[in-house]
């Protein structure tokens, strides 16, 4: 068996070569033609070849520039969630021998595109190895100004997996006692998507349904009701918005928190 897969690696048609190839990646028996073959894909090939050497040449643990390069593009382009699944997996391992996905993550973090920002913040919150300061202070960046709160919460939670959980903590605190309506409701907003309240957090979060702007109110009703808090103070102040406040509007918010 073992030699008609080499010698299906010296066949005319491009396809038999790349599946013998392939086939001795599989049972962990590659010879030099074989990776030549699999290297050849993985620059020229086309992307079903490319994507399958990619994989083959990872699970050897290779993490040159080229295979992680590859993986990276059908993270992105990826359309079920088992390739993406698939290809961060494959990240995660190699990220055990290298510091470079880190930095081309961090640098798609810019990407104009907010879909690949979320999965570039996924991605880099899973990753084995230590992310420089650099790509922290991207991430704390966006987890405040981006405009799209699926990237902004991303961003949070990546900060968090990456032991940056206190700094965001004291971040959204000092976001919630902040003079700046804009900026208590982006705090009010990342309080419900990452589903936190803590002793320090209550107080401020308590203040906000008496805020007087009507932005604030109506986001400290949404995040009571995404935090499904039964505390009694809490439900005092949406029962006081229920009774007295006199915009009709706040007051079906404060009814579904």
């Amino acid at each position: 068996m073992l030699n008609l897969v080499s010698n299906a690696l010296r066949e005319e048609d491009d396809l038999v070569r790349m599946a013998a190839a392939l086939c001795q990646c599989l049972i962990q028996k590659v010879s030099e033609e074989a990776r030549r073959i699999i290297f050849k894909a993985l620059e020229r090939g086309t992307d079903a070849d490319s994507w399958a050497a990619a994989q083959c040449l990872a699970l050897e643990g290779n993490h040159s520039y080229l295979v992680v390069k590859r993986i990276l593009e059908q993270m992105f382009a990826a359309t079920n969630k088992t390739t993406e699944e698939q290809a961060l997996y494959m990240l995660r391992e190699l990220s055990k021998h290298t510091n470079l996905i880190h930095a081309l993550l961090g640098e798609v973090l810019n990407s104009a595109n907010w879909e690949e920002r979320v999965t570039s913040c996924n991605a880099l919150s899973v990753l084995h190895g230590t992310i420089n300061q650099g790509v922290k202070n991207t991430l704390s960046h966006l987890m405040w100004n981006d405009w799209s709160p699926a990237v902004r919460g991303a961003a949070a939670k990546a900060l968090g997996k990456l032991d940056q959980g206190k700094e965001v903590h004291d971040q959204i605190r000092k976001h919630l006692e902040s003079d700046s309506w804009k900026t208590k409701v982006e705090a009010l907003s990342l309080i419900g998507f990452l589903q936190i309240m803590t002793v320090q957090l209550l107080p401020g979060f308590l203040q906000c349904f008496d805020n007087d702007f009507l932005a604030v109110r109506r986001q400290a009703c949404q995040t009571a009701g995404l935090l499904r808090i039964k505390d009694e103070m809490v439900m005092n102040c949406l029962y006081n918005l229920v009774q007295n406040d006199p915009v009709w509007k706040i007051k079906a918010h404060a009814i579904k928190g």
